[in-house]
Protein backbone atom coordinates (compact mmCIF):
# COMPACT_ATOMS: atom_id res chain seq x y z
CA UNK A 1 0.00 0.00 0.00
CA UNK A 2 1.26 3.23 -0.99
CA UNK A 3 0.64 7.01 0.06
CA UNK A 4 -1.79 6.39 2.81
CA UNK A 5 -4.23 9.45 2.95
CA UNK A 6 -6.47 8.88 5.49
CA UNK A 7 -6.84 6.94 8.89
CA UNK A 8 -8.92 6.37 11.70
CA UNK A 9 -9.07 3.68 14.79
CA UNK A 10 -12.35 1.75 15.79
CA UNK A 11 -14.29 2.75 19.03
CA UNK A 12 -12.87 0.29 20.89
CA UNK A 13 -9.22 0.88 19.70
CA UNK A 14 -9.12 -2.75 18.16
CA UNK A 15 -9.24 -2.40 14.28
CA UNK A 16 -6.97 0.76 11.90
CA UNK A 17 -8.46 2.17 9.19
CA UNK A 18 -6.48 2.95 6.13
CA UNK A 19 -7.58 4.77 3.05
CA UNK A 20 -5.07 4.92 -0.20
CA UNK A 21 -5.00 7.44 -3.06
CA UNK A 22 -2.51 5.30 -4.98
CA UNK A 23 -5.69 2.51 -5.82
CA UNK A 24 -8.30 3.74 -4.09
CA UNK A 25 -8.79 0.79 -1.06
CA UNK A 26 -9.74 0.91 2.33
CA UNK A 27 -7.51 -1.57 4.23
CA UNK A 28 -8.67 -2.77 8.05
CA UNK A 29 -5.61 -3.86 10.27
CA UNK A 30 -5.22 -5.48 13.58
CA UNK A 31 -3.51 -3.04 16.04
CA UNK A 32 -2.14 -5.54 18.01
CA UNK A 33 -0.86 -8.01 15.47
CA UNK A 34 -0.47 -5.49 12.48
CA UNK A 35 -2.08 -7.76 10.77
CA UNK A 36 -4.10 -7.07 7.36
CA UNK A 37 -7.68 -8.53 7.89
CA UNK A 38 -9.32 -6.95 5.02
CA UNK A 39 -9.20 -5.02 2.24
CA UNK A 40 -12.70 -2.92 1.15
CA UNK A 41 -12.77 -2.12 -2.84
CA UNK A 42 -15.16 -0.07 -5.05
CA UNK A 43 -14.20 3.46 -5.10
CA UNK A 44 -12.54 4.46 -8.54
CA UNK A 45 -10.43 7.15 -7.02
CA UNK A 46 -8.37 8.45 -4.13
CA UNK A 47 -9.98 7.64 -0.59
CA UNK A 48 -9.93 11.45 1.59
CA UNK A 49 -11.42 10.45 4.58
CA UNK A 50 -12.77 7.50 6.73
CA UNK A 51 -15.14 7.84 10.12
CA UNK A 52 -16.63 5.51 12.26
CA UNK A 53 -19.77 5.29 13.76
CA UNK A 54 -20.27 5.48 17.28
CA UNK A 55 -21.06 2.43 17.52
CA UNK A 56 -18.40 0.45 15.73
CA UNK A 57 -20.31 -0.82 13.37
CA UNK A 58 -20.19 1.07 10.61
CA UNK A 59 -17.43 2.50 8.77
CA UNK A 60 -17.79 5.45 6.14
CA UNK A 61 -15.28 6.65 3.43
CA UNK A 62 -15.63 9.70 1.64
CA UNK A 63 -13.74 9.64 -2.03
CA UNK A 64 -12.37 11.93 -5.02
CA UNK A 65 -14.82 9.90 -7.08
CA UNK A 66 -17.39 11.44 -5.54
CA UNK A 67 -18.99 8.78 -3.55
CA UNK A 68 -19.46 8.27 0.07
CA UNK A 69 -19.70 4.74 0.87
CA UNK A 70 -21.13 2.76 4.13
CA UNK A 71 -19.19 -0.46 5.34
CA UNK A 72 -20.00 -2.88 7.40
CA UNK A 73 -16.69 -2.78 10.33
CA UNK A 74 -17.24 -6.43 10.72
CA UNK A 75 -17.52 -8.38 7.32
CA UNK A 76 -16.74 -5.79 4.91
CA UNK A 77 -19.77 -5.66 3.13
CA UNK A 78 -20.51 -2.86 1.49
CA UNK A 79 -23.90 -1.37 2.79
CA UNK A 80 -24.82 1.44 0.85
CA UNK A 81 -23.41 4.36 -1.81
CA UNK A 82 -24.21 7.68 -1.38
CA UNK A 83 -23.16 9.63 -4.95
CA UNK A 84 -23.60 13.06 -6.81
CA UNK A 85 -21.48 15.30 -3.96
CA UNK A 86 -20.09 17.55 -5.98
CA UNK A 87 -20.38 21.03 -4.27
CA UNK A 88 -20.34 22.86 -1.19
CA UNK A 89 -22.62 20.65 0.77
CA UNK A 90 -23.75 23.70 3.39
CA UNK A 91 -27.70 22.95 4.25
CA UNK A 92 -29.05 19.64 5.10
CA UNK A 93 -32.27 18.89 6.82
CA UNK A 94 -34.95 15.63 7.68
CA UNK A 95 -38.40 15.46 6.85
CA UNK A 96 -40.49 15.71 9.69
CA UNK A 97 -41.62 12.29 9.37
CA UNK A 98 -37.36 11.15 9.17
CA UNK A 99 -37.69 9.09 5.84
CA UNK A 100 -36.34 11.76 3.44
CA UNK A 101 -32.97 13.83 4.02
CA UNK A 102 -32.85 17.36 1.46
CA UNK A 103 -28.75 17.86 1.08
CA UNK A 104 -27.29 20.71 -0.83
CA UNK A 105 -24.39 19.96 -2.59
CA UNK A 106 -24.94 19.97 -6.26
CA UNK A 107 -22.56 21.74 -8.33
CA UNK A 108 -25.97 22.42 -10.77
CA UNK A 109 -27.82 24.05 -7.93
CA UNK A 110 -30.52 21.79 -7.73
CA UNK A 111 -31.45 20.64 -4.20
CA UNK A 112 -31.62 16.59 -3.62
CA UNK A 113 -34.25 14.65 -1.50
CA UNK A 114 -33.39 11.21 -0.78
CA UNK A 115 -34.42 8.40 1.11
CA UNK A 116 -32.75 8.11 4.53
CA UNK A 117 -32.57 4.51 4.73
CA UNK A 118 -31.31 3.56 1.08
CA UNK A 119 -29.45 6.77 0.30
CA UNK A 120 -32.20 6.57 -2.92
CA UNK A 121 -32.54 10.03 -4.95
CA UNK A 122 -36.14 9.90 -4.70
CA UNK A 123 -36.08 13.84 -6.04
CA UNK A 124 -33.97 16.83 -8.07
CA UNK A 125 -35.39 20.10 -7.28
CA UNK A 126 -34.36 22.53 -10.07
CA UNK A 127 -34.66 26.08 -10.40
CA UNK A 128 -32.20 27.82 -8.50
CA UNK A 129 -29.33 29.96 -10.75
CA UNK A 130 -26.87 30.41 -8.04
CA UNK A 131 -25.49 27.86 -5.43
CA UNK A 132 -27.42 26.72 -1.94
CA UNK A 133 -26.72 27.49 1.26
CA UNK A 134 -29.56 27.29 3.82
CA UNK A 135 -32.90 24.82 3.61
CA UNK A 136 -35.55 24.12 5.73
CA UNK A 137 -38.66 22.25 6.03
CA UNK A 138 -42.53 23.69 7.23
CA UNK A 139 -43.08 21.71 10.74
CA UNK A 140 -45.93 20.19 9.19
CA UNK A 141 -43.51 19.12 6.15
CA UNK A 142 -46.18 20.68 3.69
CA UNK A 143 -43.44 22.92 2.59
CA UNK A 144 -39.40 23.26 1.62
CA UNK A 145 -37.88 26.70 1.34
CA UNK A 146 -34.51 27.04 0.02
CA UNK A 147 -32.29 30.03 -0.20
CA UNK A 148 -29.40 30.73 -2.60
CA UNK A 149 -26.11 33.09 -2.70
CA UNK A 150 -27.88 35.51 -4.98
CA UNK A 151 -30.25 36.49 -2.06
CA UNK A 152 -33.73 34.44 -3.81
CA UNK A 153 -35.81 32.07 -1.89
CA UNK A 154 -37.91 29.58 -2.95
CA UNK A 155 -41.22 27.38 -1.60
CA UNK A 156 -41.40 23.86 -2.69
CA UNK A 157 -44.50 21.59 -2.48
CA UNK A 158 -42.77 19.26 0.59
CA UNK A 159 -44.40 16.14 -0.79
CA UNK A 160 -44.75 16.47 -4.72
CA UNK A 161 -41.36 18.95 -5.46
CA UNK A 162 -43.55 21.37 -7.24
CA UNK A 163 -42.26 25.07 -6.89
CA UNK A 164 -44.88 27.17 -5.06
CA UNK A 165 -42.87 30.50 -4.82
CA UNK A 166 -40.33 32.63 -5.63
CA UNK A 167 -39.38 35.32 -2.77
CA UNK A 168 -37.42 37.94 -3.72
CA UNK A 169 -35.97 40.80 -1.85
CA UNK A 170 -32.59 40.61 -0.50
CA UNK A 171 -29.66 41.58 -2.43
CA UNK A 172 -27.11 38.91 -0.88
CA UNK A 173 -27.04 35.60 -0.26
CA UNK A 174 -29.53 34.00 2.43
CA UNK A 175 -27.39 31.52 4.45
CA UNK A 176 -30.21 30.92 7.16
CA UNK A 177 -34.30 29.75 7.07
CA UNK A 178 -35.91 29.36 10.02
CA UNK A 179 -40.25 28.82 10.33
CA UNK A 180 -42.21 29.31 12.77
CA UNK A 181 -43.83 26.36 14.62
CA UNK A 182 -47.48 26.95 12.45
CA UNK A 183 -45.48 27.55 9.37
CA UNK A 184 -47.04 30.88 8.27
CA UNK A 185 -44.54 33.01 8.93
CA UNK A 186 -40.48 32.26 7.27
CA UNK A 187 -37.91 33.99 9.04
CA UNK A 188 -34.61 34.97 6.44
CA UNK A 189 -31.62 35.76 7.30
CA UNK A 190 -28.82 37.32 4.72
CA UNK A 191 -25.48 38.42 4.36
CA UNK A 192 -27.01 41.94 3.36
CA UNK A 193 -27.63 42.51 6.84
CA UNK A 194 -31.00 42.58 6.59
CA UNK A 195 -34.20 39.44 8.28
CA UNK A 196 -37.24 39.54 6.26
CA UNK A 197 -40.33 37.81 7.89
CA UNK A 198 -42.48 36.31 5.14
CA UNK A 199 -46.11 35.43 5.20
CA UNK A 200 -45.62 32.02 3.59
CA UNK A 201 -49.27 31.40 2.11
CA UNK A 202 -48.91 34.86 -0.16
CA UNK A 203 -45.37 35.32 -0.24
CA UNK A 204 -45.62 38.94 1.03
CA UNK A 205 -43.19 40.74 3.21
CA UNK A 206 -44.43 40.79 6.82
CA UNK A 207 -41.94 43.23 8.65
CA UNK A 208 -37.80 43.91 7.50
CA UNK A 209 -35.79 43.86 9.98
CA UNK A 210 -32.57 46.22 9.75
CA UNK A 211 -29.93 47.46 12.13
CA UNK A 212 -28.36 43.32 12.83
CA UNK A 213 -24.76 45.06 12.17
CA UNK A 214 -23.62 48.56 13.75
CA UNK A 215 -20.33 48.01 11.99
CA UNK A 216 -20.72 49.47 8.34
CA UNK A 217 -18.32 46.78 6.92
CA UNK A 218 -19.87 45.50 3.39
CA UNK A 219 -18.06 41.74 5.24
CA UNK A 220 -19.98 41.60 7.98
CA UNK A 221 -23.87 40.36 7.62
CA UNK A 222 -26.46 38.02 9.04
CA UNK A 223 -24.24 34.53 9.77
CA UNK A 224 -27.47 32.41 11.24
CA UNK A 225 -31.21 33.13 12.76
CA UNK A 226 -33.20 30.95 15.02
CA UNK A 227 -37.13 31.77 15.51
CA UNK A 228 -38.57 30.66 18.89
CA UNK A 229 -41.22 28.65 19.35
CA UNK A 230 -43.32 31.29 21.01
CA UNK A 231 -43.48 32.73 17.32
CA UNK A 232 -42.32 36.38 18.51
CA UNK A 233 -38.98 35.98 19.56
CA UNK A 234 -36.15 36.30 16.73
CA UNK A 235 -32.47 35.57 17.03
CA UNK A 236 -29.80 36.40 15.05
CA UNK A 237 -26.25 36.40 15.30
CA UNK A 238 -24.20 38.02 12.94
CA UNK A 239 -20.15 38.79 12.60
CA UNK A 240 -20.10 40.63 15.51
CA UNK A 241 -20.04 39.51 19.30
CA UNK A 242 -23.79 40.42 19.85
CA UNK A 243 -26.63 38.29 19.68
CA UNK A 244 -29.45 40.20 19.13
CA UNK A 245 -33.09 39.04 19.89
CA UNK A 246 -36.17 40.93 18.10
CA UNK A 247 -39.48 40.98 18.55
CA UNK A 248 -40.75 40.19 15.13
CA UNK A 249 -44.09 41.47 15.45
CA UNK A 250 -42.82 45.58 16.26
CA UNK A 251 -39.48 44.54 14.69
CA UNK A 252 -37.77 46.16 17.83
CA UNK A 253 -34.58 44.63 19.69
CA UNK A 254 -36.21 43.18 22.25
CA UNK A 255 -31.98 42.22 23.99
CA UNK A 256 -28.64 42.05 23.40
CA UNK A 257 -26.34 39.23 24.34
CA UNK A 258 -23.22 40.09 25.34
CA UNK A 259 -20.49 37.85 26.26
CA UNK A 260 -18.58 35.79 23.54
CA UNK A 261 -15.13 36.69 23.28
CA UNK A 262 -15.18 36.78 18.93
CA UNK A 263 -17.87 36.36 16.10
CA UNK A 264 -21.01 34.41 17.21
CA UNK A 265 -21.79 32.05 14.11
CA UNK A 266 -24.57 30.26 15.03
CA UNK A 267 -27.50 30.31 16.95
CA UNK A 268 -30.17 27.75 17.80
CA UNK A 269 -33.70 27.31 20.16
CA UNK A 270 -34.30 25.07 22.18
CA UNK A 271 -37.42 22.73 21.36
CA UNK A 272 -39.35 24.05 24.27
CA UNK A 273 -38.04 27.56 23.79
CA UNK A 274 -36.60 28.00 26.96
CA UNK A 275 -33.20 28.07 25.96
CA UNK A 276 -30.36 29.64 23.32
CA UNK A 277 -27.76 28.16 22.03
CA UNK A 278 -24.70 29.84 20.46
CA UNK A 279 -21.70 29.17 19.16
CA UNK A 280 -18.70 31.06 16.89
CA UNK A 281 -15.01 31.89 16.68
CA UNK A 282 -14.28 32.14 20.36
CA UNK A 283 -14.90 28.01 20.06
CA UNK A 284 -17.32 28.00 22.89
CA UNK A 285 -21.02 26.58 23.66
CA UNK A 286 -23.08 29.13 25.47
CA UNK A 287 -26.51 28.44 26.91
CA UNK A 288 -28.62 31.50 27.17
CA UNK A 289 -31.49 31.81 29.49
CA UNK A 290 -34.31 32.50 26.66
CA UNK A 291 -36.60 34.71 28.60
CA UNK A 292 -34.21 36.81 30.84
CA UNK A 293 -31.39 36.59 28.51
CA UNK A 294 -28.89 35.53 31.48
CA UNK A 295 -25.92 33.65 30.63
CA UNK A 296 -26.42 29.90 32.33
CA UNK A 297 -23.54 27.67 31.32
CA UNK A 298 -20.42 27.74 28.96
CA UNK A 299 -18.85 24.50 27.40
CA UNK A 300 -15.35 23.23 26.97
CA UNK A 301 -13.55 25.04 24.11
CA UNK A 302 -13.77 22.49 21.52
CA UNK A 303 -10.95 22.07 18.90
CA UNK A 304 -11.86 25.04 16.46
CA UNK A 305 -14.34 27.38 15.55
CA UNK A 306 -18.09 26.55 15.93
CA UNK A 307 -19.71 27.03 12.66
CA UNK A 308 -23.08 25.24 13.05
CA UNK A 309 -25.51 24.26 15.64
CA UNK A 310 -28.49 22.28 16.80
CA UNK A 311 -30.39 20.98 19.41
CA UNK A 312 -32.12 17.37 19.45
CA UNK A 313 -35.48 16.79 19.59
CA UNK A 314 -35.99 16.16 23.41
CA UNK A 315 -33.45 18.86 24.29
CA UNK A 316 -30.90 17.03 26.01
CA UNK A 317 -27.94 16.85 23.14
CA UNK A 318 -26.56 19.64 21.09
CA UNK A 319 -24.69 19.26 18.34
CA UNK A 320 -22.04 21.31 16.73
CA UNK A 321 -19.87 21.64 13.85
CA UNK A 322 -16.33 22.96 13.87
CA UNK A 323 -13.76 23.35 11.28
CA UNK A 324 -13.16 19.53 11.08
CA UNK A 325 -14.98 17.77 13.97
CA UNK A 326 -18.74 17.80 15.42
CA UNK A 327 -18.95 17.60 18.94
CA UNK A 328 -22.03 15.90 20.70
CA UNK A 329 -23.09 17.84 24.03
CA UNK A 330 -24.95 17.37 26.87
CA UNK A 331 -27.24 20.01 27.96
CA UNK A 332 -27.47 19.07 31.63
CA UNK A 333 -24.04 18.81 32.32
CA UNK A 334 -22.64 21.51 29.60
CA UNK A 335 -19.89 18.82 28.88
CA UNK A 336 -19.02 17.17 25.71
CA UNK A 337 -20.09 13.02 25.24
CA UNK A 338 -18.54 12.36 21.54
CA UNK A 339 -16.78 13.91 18.99
CA UNK A 340 -17.48 12.99 15.34
CA UNK A 341 -14.70 12.83 12.89
CA UNK A 342 -15.08 12.19 9.50
CA UNK A 343 -15.26 15.58 7.52
CA UNK A 344 -12.15 17.37 6.33
CA UNK A 345 -13.29 21.21 6.08
CA UNK A 346 -15.77 23.47 7.95
CA UNK A 347 -19.15 21.64 8.90
CA UNK A 348 -21.75 23.99 7.43
CA UNK A 349 -24.87 22.53 8.72
CA UNK A 350 -26.01 19.53 11.04
CA UNK A 351 -29.66 18.67 11.79
CA UNK A 352 -31.12 15.50 14.17
CA UNK A 353 -33.41 13.31 12.65
CA UNK A 354 -37.11 13.82 14.13
CA UNK A 355 -36.10 10.86 16.34
CA UNK A 356 -32.98 12.14 17.77
CA UNK A 357 -31.29 8.70 16.80
CA UNK A 358 -29.09 10.29 13.48
CA UNK A 359 -27.64 13.19 12.57
CA UNK A 360 -27.16 14.51 9.36
CA UNK A 361 -24.14 16.74 8.46
CA UNK A 362 -23.38 18.72 5.50
CA UNK A 363 -19.74 20.29 4.79
CA UNK A 364 -17.09 22.01 2.75
CA UNK A 365 -15.73 18.67 1.74
CA UNK A 366 -18.90 18.15 -0.34
CA UNK A 367 -20.09 15.40 1.32
CA UNK A 368 -22.72 14.78 3.58
CA UNK A 369 -23.06 12.12 6.36
CA UNK A 370 -25.45 10.42 8.64
CA UNK A 371 -24.38 9.18 11.85
CA UNK A 372 -25.67 6.69 14.10
CA UNK A 373 -26.57 8.22 17.96
CA UNK A 374 -28.20 5.43 19.17
CA UNK A 375 -25.26 3.74 21.16
CA UNK A 376 -23.96 7.11 22.81
CA UNK A 377 -25.75 7.36 25.98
Amino acid sequence: MRSVTSVVYSSDGGTLASGSWSNNNIYLWDVHTGELLKTLTGHTDSVDSLGYAPNGKTLTSESEDGTIRFWDADTGELLKTISGHTFFARAVTFSPDGRTLVSSEMADNTITLRDVQTGEILKTLAGHTEHLNSVAYSPDGKILASGSWDGQIRLWNGQTGELLKLLTGHERGVPALSFSMDGTTLASGSWDNSVYLWYVPTGHILQTITGNITASERNNGVRSISLNADGRTLAVATDEKIIRLWDIHTGKVKMELIGPERTVVAVAYSPNGSVLASGGDDRKIRLWDAASGELVSIFPNQSDVIVSIAFSPDGQTIASGTVKDIYISDVATAKHIAILTGHKRPIRSVAFSPDGKMLASGSDDCTVILWDLTQLR
